[in-house]
């Protein structure tokens, strides 16, 4: 693992956790942001749904977020270091919301206070919510 990834990792878990020291500033839609995806649950159409990490339904582990490029990239070591556009963003009532589509259709909610991430990866037949937490490098 890359020193940058560590630190990032290390401070998004900080962030996650609530340690001491843990950045606490409110986020807003601006500069770079990485997140950490921590937990996903994967359903499909009968509603049979099972939880496990985000790499065991070939969903990255850490992303970046360039709201100034209006991109998102995969951050994970040995994966292809793919970008998608983020098509739609908003922020509103505490929150910054992205949209997108690269082969699924994307939703992420990002809390400003916590940096609480919730996001929904919709296909055909099935679906993820991934959970995780946001922060500033």
């Amino acid at each position: 693992m890359s020193a940058l990834l560590r630190v990032a990792c290390g401070g998004l878990l900080a962030l996650a956790l609530g340690l001491p020291g843990a950045a606490r500033a409110e986020l807003d839609a601006s500069g770079v942001m990485l997140c950490a995806l921590q937990e996903a649950i994967d359903c499909d159409a009968t509603g049979t749904c099972s939880a496990g990490l985000p790499q065991e339904v070939n969903l990255p582990s850490v992303v970046k977020l360039d709201f100034g490029k209006k991109k998102m990239s995969i951050l994970d070591e040995g994966r292809r270091k793919e970008s998608t556009e983020m098509r739609n963003l908003s922020v509103k009532g505490g929150r910054i919301v992205i949209q997108g589509f690269q082969a699924r259709a994307f939703s992420l909610q990002i809390a400003q206070k916590t940096g609480a991430l919730t996001v929904a990866v919709a296909d055909a037949g099935y679906g993820f919510l991934v959970f995780g937490s946001c922060t500033r490098p």
